[in-house]
């Protein structure tokens, strides 16, 4: 990649930062505490959150066996 290719793309991935940023601010300005929840459940660009609840379901429930037999 050349100088101009990578000026293009840190302009293009800070403007997309900025701009989510902004809309987030405009959405809880807008529907105030439900989208305050929404964003604790959900991640704002990478889907961690979802990919985090996904590993814990495929562990299963916690094993309580052993404090039953107590």
């Amino acid at each position: 990649m050349d100088v101009s290719a990578i000026l293009l793309n840190v302009i293009f991935t800070s403007y997309l930062i900025v701009g989510t940023y902004l809309e987030e601010k405009k959405l809880i300005g807008e529907f105030g505490e439900k989208y305050l929840a929404y964003q604790k459940r959900v991640s704002m660009l990478i889907p961690y959150k979802w990919l985090k609840s996904k590993v814990i379901n495929l562990q299963g429930p916690p094993n309580h066996a052993n404090s039953a037999e107590s």
